[in-house]
């Protein structure tokens, strides 16, 4: 697992610069995910989803990284206090705090070069 997990993170950081190690990412946290429903640890299952979030926004699948966190933030949410994992609460706003950046710079874009081609 932290083998999968330091491959992760060094293709999800260079999937800011180029998609296809995103989509590499993804498939990682795919791998993950596997491994954390076959441990039975939902913390971990949750924090790869969010990895698999983190690679949908910067491929710009922002609706589906958008359900995701949305998701895990709202179960995290559903337990009681003491049981909540406040690490995975914090990841969830980091994410939703990329997801709106990336969400408006690709808008930004869009329309830049819309106009250009008028």
């Amino acid at each position: 697992m932290s083998w999968l997990s330091t491959l992760g993170g060094a293709c999800s950081a260079l999937g800011d610069y180029d998609t296809q190690f995103a989509k590499r990412a993804g498939e990682i946290s795919v791998k993950q995910m596997e491994i954390a429903l076959r441990l039975g640890d939902p913390f971990v299952m949750s924090r790869c989803r969010l990895y698999l979030a983190i690679s949908m926004i910067q491929q710009r699948r922002f609706k589906g990284a958008s359900a995701i966190v949305r998701y895990e933030y709202h179960n995290a949410h559903t337990l009681p206090k003491e049981a909540r994992d406040h690490r995975l609460i914090k990841m969830c706003h980091g994410i939703w705090t990329k997801l709106r950046h990336e969400r408006r710079l690709h808008r930004l874009s869009t329309k830049i070069n819309s106009s250009r081609t008028v």
